[in-house]
């Protein structure tokens, strides 16, 4: 049987969504054909790193987790000192336009000072930084006969990726951010045996950035796991939600929801007088507004959490930087229908292929979408079946895990 190993940031049971379960999930489905590791540290909170869970092997559903101490805390304020140094503007053909605009061009090029170490060095007061993880497939790569790297955007995956890359696949859930055009991440887009990519948009993206059309790639995602026997739970009862309610799940950090999410909804509820709550559930890394119509509900359990998706007016997903978002998939085969940022192409992309929702840029496109949503119910139950029909045609665990069975038995040479 062959033997491959996951590299990933974070792992663990408490991880709610992102590139920790995405990770799980396929960890878990491909231990019934490998020996699976999962590589990570030791850590829960992604906003420190700092260690939490006892370095060294354990095992989470027939998955060996080796978990590797983080040997330094995420350094915001030098993370901070080397953005200003690093961060170049993107100038695309619409801002070339005018002589004000050439000149800020010139003087970006003159300015720029940045220099290997600066790009390095940010990527190591990010973190995770683990060295004896690196050191550890460096020096047992061989028994490996695929690694399997998640996220291009942190340390295991920058120090890591280019140990073996001809055994290596790739899932780097890019999306639009300033950081993804840093030089230091150029090579890894380049080198490895398959990059699979979790939608269209995403590989489209990374083509235009990194010019990488030659390195074989699928797109593979992943799936949704709804309960086979969902007990039916009356959640408004349960948690005394005494009215209709959008849903939000997953990270609450200033990047996944921002102030104007929440400044929009409150001015909604203001304008119309709609008795609407946001229900957020989640990891909680901001301050959240206080107020009678926002209702955190901490880390709820899975059956909680789908029978909130199920019995909300829809779900509502505001990121702008998503490679994939797993629970918009979770409430699709739920036939719950979407509300997401324009400006996060990949979620524009689901709603378009799927017709499952709206997307918004505007305050007047989200009281427009709202008001849809909550007033049509039979719009809102058609975009919820669109939706279903989307994820059972894209998104199904048995096409998606063929793809990766292919890359590895066909694509990645035999070790031997």
């Amino acid at each position: 049987m062959k033997k491959i190993a996951f590299i990933v940031q974070q792992y663990g049971l408490e991880m709610y969504g992102g590139a920790e379960l995405h990770c799980m999930r396929l960890a878990e489905k491909m231990a019934s054909f490998y020996k699976v590791d999962v590589l990570t540290n030791c850590s829960l909170d992604f906003l420190t790193w700092a260690n939490h869970y006892p370095e060294g092997e354990s095992e989470i559903n027939r998955v060996t987790v080796k978990r590797f101490k983080v040997s330094q805390l995420r350094d915001w304020g030098k993370m901070g000192v080397l953005e200003k140094k690093v961060k170049q503007e993107r100038y695309t053909p619409d801002k070339r336009k005018g002589i004000k605009s050439i000149f800020k061009i010139i003087a970006a090029f003159i300015k720029k000072s940045a220099t290997r170490e600066d790009y390095i060095n940010w990527v190591i007061a990010q973190g995770p930084t683990t060295p004896d993880l690196i050191n550890y497939i460096k020096t047992k790569e061989s028994d490996y006969d695929c690694l399997i790297f998640f996220s291009y955007l942190y340390y295991p995956t920058v120090f890591g990726i280019h140990i073996d890359p001809q055994k290596t696949i790739f899932i780097p859930l890019a999306h639009d951010e300033w950081a993804l055009y840093m030089p230091v991440f150029k090579p890894m887009f380049r080198i490895p045996a398959c990059i699979m990519y979790n939608t269209r948009a995403e590989k489209a993206l990374v083509n235009r950035v990194f010019k990488n059309e030659s390195v074989h790639s699928e797109i593979a995602g992943t799936w949704v796991n709804i309960p086979a026997e969902l007990p039916d739970i009356d959640v408004k009862t349960t948690l005394k939600i005494y009215s209709d309610y959008i849903l939000y799940v997953g990270r609450i950090d200033d990047f996944k929801i921002t102030n104007q999410d929440f400044d929009w909804f409150l001015k909604y509820v203001d304008e119309t007088k709609r008795n609407i709550k946001m229900i957020l559930t989640g990891n909680l890394y901001r301050e959240l507004p206080v107020n009678d119509h926002i209702m955190y509900l901490g880390f709820v359990d899975e059956h909680i959490k789908f029978n909130l998706i199920k019995q909300s007016l829809f779900l509502f997903q505001p990121s702008r930087f998503e490679s994939l978002s797993i629970v918009v998939l979770e409430a699709f085969a739920m036939e719950k229908p979407v509300l997401v940022h324009q400006d996060c192409e990949v979620m524009k992309d689901h709603v378009d292929i799927s017709e499952g929702g709206f997307y918004y840029k505007s305050y007047a496109g989200f009281k427009d979408a709202v008001n849809q949503l909550a007033d049509n119910i039979s719009l809102n139950n058609a975009m919820g079946k669109s939706g279903k029909a989307y994820v059972d045609e894209n998104y199904s665990s048995e096409k998606i895990i063929t793809k990766f069975q292919n890359v590895i038995e066909n694509i990645i040479p035999d070790k031997n």
